[in-house]
């Protein structure tokens, strides 16, 4: 849990920073350099958390797709088999 003093104790760009590696240590994103501002910190998690959440709608189209496809194929199979 992040305490109240680490809220108020950091300006803001450390803030993000510190909310940056903690992100980045869970999933792997590229380590926070000198360069890198706080627009682009909060820019590369936004863009993962999009991408992730794209991937998990995408996969559950697949998922919800193939088991469409394998009930009919069960159910053409059973009519085969009562002909």
């Amino acid at each position: 849990m992040i305490s109240l003093q680490f809220l108020f104790a950091l300006s803001e760009n450390q803030f993000w920073k510190g909310i940056y590696e903690t992100v980045r240590r869970s999933y792997c994103l590229n380590p926070f350099h000198s360069q890198m501002s706080e627009v682009d910190a909060k820019t590369y998690m936004i863009d993962f958390f999009v991408c992730k959440i794209m991937g998990v709608i995408l996969l559950g189209f697949c998922s919800s797709r193939f088991m469409e496809i394998v009930g009919a194929a069960k159910s053409n199979i059973k009519y085969s088999k009562e002909s």
